[in-house]
This record gives structure tokens, sequence and C-alpha cells, in this order.
């Protein structure tokens, strides 16, 4: 018997939303999907492919703009 990926057990609607959904693998440096690797390796979900792209750089900025706060 074969395991059943989670992703298989989901409905119609969950499926689509994860094939919408990107993130960034901070362990590879790439974009993946849905079914990439795990949680603690990526930042996200992003929902364009462009955006995951970018996600150090999103990544910097909310740092720099939570430590701007911290300083007023």
């Amino acid at each position: 018997m074969h395991p059943v990926r989670p992703s298989a057990m989901m409905g119609l609607g969950q499926e689509a939303l994860m094939a919408e959904t990107y993130y960034y693998c901070v362990k590879h440096h790439q974009v993946e999907g849905a079914d990439g690797c795990k949680a603690i390796d990526r930042l996200g979900p992003y929902d364009t492919r462009e955006e995951a792209e970018r996600a150090l750089e999103i990544a910097q900025e909310r740092n720099e703009a939570w430590d701007s706060e911290d300083d007023d």
C-alpha cells in the first residue's frame, strides 16, 4: 500500500488554492509550490511567483521597518 499525500486528501477548492501559492525555500534558494520543502525551510506563502522570488528582500524590508518602530 502506498502512502497518501496530504494534498491528495484535500477537497478541490483547497487544491486550487495551494496551486496558486508560492514559497521561497531558503535551503535551496528557489521558489517552490505547496508541495516543496518543509515549512521550517521556507518563507511564504506568496500569491505570485514574482513575489516569492523577492522573499529575502521583502523579509529585509520588514525587519528594517520593525527595527525603526523599536527606535520610536
